[in-house]
């Protein structure tokens, strides 16, 4: 799921970059070090998870299942697809900080990390839903480790 994810986001990223900014693009294309992936292995596979899916995803089900369905012994699907959707935007819109620190917010670069991230974290959340949080970070981490190996070949082809 993870690699699975990161190609999809890669390959949207690349149809993406014309339209983006130059500083972004720029950004996209640094290089990148062994510590910048263990940061976002660690952070993103570790931390991201514990916040998004086991804080708010969990905490957007309970919320519904007792204020929608008073009585009935577990979630429904639908309530857990709709915390599913509502995480990923809340993971997408957390991003934004880090982007607006290299440029300034414009509806296309919002609409790129909405869009890429929401993407993640949809798979993430249907495997934490499906499986466990351990599943979640599993995919998290391996989706940075696939970015990290991918973006180098596509930069050796370049």
């Amino acid at each position: 799921m993870g690699a699975a994810a990161t190609i999809i986001v890669l390959l949207l990223d690349r149809l993406m970059q014309p339209a983006l900014p130059e500083a972004l693009q720029a950004a996209n294309n640094t290089e990148r070090s062994w510590l910048n992936l263990l940061t976002a292995m660690s952070y993103g596979g570790i931390t991201e998870e514990i916040l998004m899916r086991w804080g708010l995803m969990s905490l957007l089900v309970w919320i519904a299942w007792k204020g929608l369905k008073q009585g009935v012994t577990l979630p429904s699907q639908g309530i857990y697809q709709g915390a599913i959707v509502l995480a990923a935007l809340v993971f997408g819109l957390l991003h934004l900080p880090a982007t607006a620190a290299i440029v300034r917010l414009t509806p296309v670069v919002i609409i790129r990390a909405l869009l890429l991230n929401g993407i993640a974290g949809i798979a993430f959340g249907w495997l934490f839903w499906q499986y466990s949080l351990e599943a979640a970070m599993l995919a998290h981490i391996s989706f940075h480790a696939f970015a990290f190996v991918l973006n180098g070949l596509l930069a050796k082809l370049a």
